[in-house]
Order: structure tokens, then sequence, then C-alpha cells
């Protein structure tokens, strides 16, 4: 039986449907929050340059950079977590374009292969009901491709 995950991420929030019907009756099945991408770099560490023997360097990567990146990966962790028990078939992944890359170049090999079809929007910001409401529209089709190859 197919059963597909539709994911709706953003630096901070992400959310889990699932699907094993062509039409885009979605189900939330989990909801993750990462506040930290949401605070400012000077709340996140210190905004002075680090030192080392021969005077100040700039980090190679922001703070807040790195707790984007430290959201991606509790995020493919959830996605691993799924396709070992088998929980979906195909991953459709709706995210704006910079945490897409992120995901992208930290999900596990296996993972990225089930990702059928990505958008690249940040509806991760709407209200549940606007963005079930929102994910109807935009699925209807994708869906119906997904679960009539």
């Amino acid at each position: 039986m197919k059963n597909v995950w539709v994911v709706v991420a953003n630096a901070s929030r992400a959310f889990f449907y699932a699907s094993s019907k062509a039409d885009p009756d979605l189900q939330l099945i989990k909801k993750l929050y990462h506040p930290e991408s949401k605070l400012k770099e000077t709340e996140l560490g210190s905004d002075q340059p680090g030192h080392n023997q021969k005077g100040s360097y700039e980090p190679h990567t922001s703070a807040k950079e790195l707790e984007k990146e430290h959201f991606v990966k509790e995020l493919c962790q959830e996605l691993e977590h799924g396709r070992v028990s088998n929980a979906y078939t195909a991953i459709v992944l709706i995210a704006e374009p910079h945490f897409y890359g992120l995901i992208h170049r930290l999900a596990p090999h296996q993972v990225q292969k089930l990702i059928h079809n990505h958008f690249a929007k940040d509806y991760a910001h709407f209200s549940e009901h606007d963005l079930e409401t929102t994910l109807k529209d935009l699925l209807a089709d994708t869906l119906k491709s997904l679960f009539y190859k």
C-alpha cells in the first residue's frame, strides 16, 4: 500500500502529513518546532570574532546557520525513522529554497531517493487551517500522479 508523507518546513517549524489515497485528505502526524532558529545572531552566541594565535578570525558558519542545520538534522532523523519503519513510500517536500538545499545536503541518500516532488515555498508559517487549505489546492495533481504511477 502506498503512503505519501508531505513535509512542510522552514527553519523553525515542520509539519508532517500522511496520505494513503490520491485525494489530498491529509492527516497531520507530527509537528516539530525549533524556536532557536528565530533568535538573533547575538542571542545564539558571541558576536565577537574568535581568536587564534595569529589574531582574530570570523567563524566559517554563523550561529544562525548552525541552528538551521541542527533543525534539518532533526527533521532528517524523522524522515529516516519513517523510511526504516516503512511509514511512507514517497515524500513531497515543501520548503523555502535555502532550507530545501540544507535538507538535500544533509538527508541520508535513501531518504533523498524518496523525495518525488518538492515545492520551493515557505508555507510553514501559515496557520494550520490555512496550511491545510493551501495544501489541498497545491497537491491535488501531485498526489494523483504518485498514486496512479
